[in-house]
């Protein structure tokens, strides 16, 4: 019935208003070129221009021992709807660790632009938390907070950043927020986390500071939430498994099943950056993607035929799906398109060439991503209602009331619904001997905000206190690559489940 409504009413409303206008005004921001971008673009560019300068070095002098260091970490976003969520986790687990359900003790701080709203923010966390029961009293909690801007390469960023080990942030768009903050992470030997879902800005940071962070020892991982932590680790533990048959992963087809998520102002902020127009250079050197520590400069990189094979196989349209899962063993499914499958293919590529560059015959992986969908009108409808919000967003009078109504920046969803969420990933894969194993990972809150928030403070917290468990040496990593079973773990102990077993 819903299918019906929206093909026989919804779509033709929006073939003969919006989306009449929404080509027409492509049309013109294609004939006028770089002109389309908007102000947040054009300072995104501004603050790389910047940061591409690379005109300080930090002396002996400046440079502090990691164990001397005043903090483990520092919450960098924490007045945004994600980072409030992140410092709530932070003081749920780790504020006291002599309270019942607390983790270990944890010398954390805040810092953002804004002293005013970080102070309220604070205190607004702090008093929802007591109103639930979870802190005995509101007075009970002391953190320091920072005031510090991104954009400006001034002291109080490098004295923050210097002092901690390791930075996680929340502040997108992090082409805009974020580069100075790699750039000073990488020079002082300080970790970082983010939930970034750019992996163009990426691409650039890995092409700039690879180098410097290999040399300093700074483990930079971004892509530590929702994007794209689920199915890094889904991938990783499927190797895993398979290795203990003495099999490597060929093969792997993740089918996402979801309940009630939702988007962000923060992240549509995001997605509105590539819309208006923000791309990256092309490298002469080769793709940064594909360069893991062992290469000592991008010039020095090992030619493509040497790497890893990789394949994607993702399908737009609705498929029927050709593995069989055991919760739905007498049910025939259909996946629908999953706007984050392009980003989720290229971190498991990135993951599968860092985990797999040193064995002398890799084996080729080919990655298949879609939405599970109980039958072929529902992944259908799945599909139009795609393409349907996207043009709304390509349309300059349906995207103006989206971003200033229906999802202005600091809002999301509501604890209830985050709570009312949920998410599993579950997968099947192919070893090199015809080994079948399936997994299923889940996670019983809310994927893209409750949960990214509390995949970002276990990343950020991983790196900071169990740096010594983890892979050696800096440089820029995937999360499965640099924290693999010790980020797992983490995760499985806050809520997180997982199972896998060979078919």
């Amino acid at each position: 019935m819903a299918l019906i409504g929206v093909l026989g009413i919804g779509v033709p409303i929006w073939a003969v208003t919006v989306l009449p206008l929404t080509i027409a005004w492509q049309l013109v921001e294609t004939i006028r070129g770089r002109g389309r971008e908007s102000e947040t673009t054009r300072a995104a560019r501004k603050t790389l221009e910047e940061a591409a300068k690379d005109d300080f070095v930090v002396s002996k002098d400046e440079f502090i021992d990691p164990k001397e260091r005043s903090y483990d970490l520092i919450l960098i976003g924490a007045t945004g709807f994600t980072g409030r969520l992140a410092m709530r986790h932070l003081i749920q687990y780790y504020h006291d660790s002599t309270k019942e359900g607390s983790k270990e003790k944890v010398r954390w701080a805040i810092a953002g632009r804004s002293k005013d709203k970080l102070e309220k923010i604070k205190k607004e966390v702090i008093q929802d938390l007591y109103d639930e029961g979870v802190l005995k009293t509101s007075q009970s909690v002391d953190i320091d907070v920072f005031v510090i801007d991104t954009l400006l390469r001034d002291e109080s960023l490098h004295n923050l950043i210097r002092n901690t080990r390791c930075v996680a942030s929340t502040a997108g768009p992090f082409a805009l927020y974020g580069s100075h903050i790699v750039e000073f992470c990488a020079k002082y030997g300080t970790h970082y986390v983010d939930i970034t879902g750019e992996q163009g800005w990426s691409r650039q940071m890995i092409h700039k500071w690879q180098t410097t962070a290999k040399s300093t020892g700074a483990k930079i991982v971004s892509f530590c939430g929702h994007d794209c932590i689920p199915w890094d680790l889904t991938v990783y533990k499927m190797k895993q498994k398979l290795s203990q048959q003495d099999e490597d992963l060929t093969s792997i087809v993740c089918l996402n099943e979801s309940q009630g998520q939702s988007i962000s102002g923060g992240t549509l902020a995001t997605i509105m950056m590539g819309v208006d127009g923000y791309t990256t250079p092309k490298f002469k050197e080769g793709d940064p993607w594909l360069r893991v520590p062992d290469d000592d400069d991008a010039s020095e990189q090992k030619s493509s035929s040497t790497k890893p094979k990789y394949e994607i196989s993702i399908p737009f349209m609705p498929q029927k799906v050709n593995v069989a899962l055991t919760n739905f063993a007498s049910q025939s499914l259909y996946t629908s398109f999953h706007a984050m499958a392009p980003l989720n293919a290229q971190i498991v590529r990135r993951s599968h060439v860092l985990l797999e560059h040193k064995k002398k015959s890799p084996s080729k992986l080919v990655y298949n991503e879609g939405v599970l969908e109980l039958d072929y009108p529902t992944a259908l409808l799945s599909t139009v209602s795609l393409v349907l919000a996207g043009s709304f967003l390509l349309n300059p009078l349906t995207r103006y009331l989206v971003e200033n109504y229906l999802l202005p920046p600091g809002n999301g969803p509501s604890k209830k619904a985050r709570d009312a969420s949920h998410m599993c990933v579950y997968a099947v894969g192919t070893g090199s001997k015809g080994s079948q194993v399936e997994s299923a990972m889940y996670f019983p809150k809310d994927v893209g905000y409750a949960e990214t928030s509390r995949m970002l403070a276990e990343s950020g917290l991983c790196l900071s206190l169990n740096d010594k468990e983890l892979v050696a040496g800096g440089g820029f990593f995937t999360p499965s690559a640099a924290m693999g079973d010790v980020l797992f773990e983490r995760l499985c102990q806050g809520g997180t489940m997982y199972r896998c077993a060979v078919k």
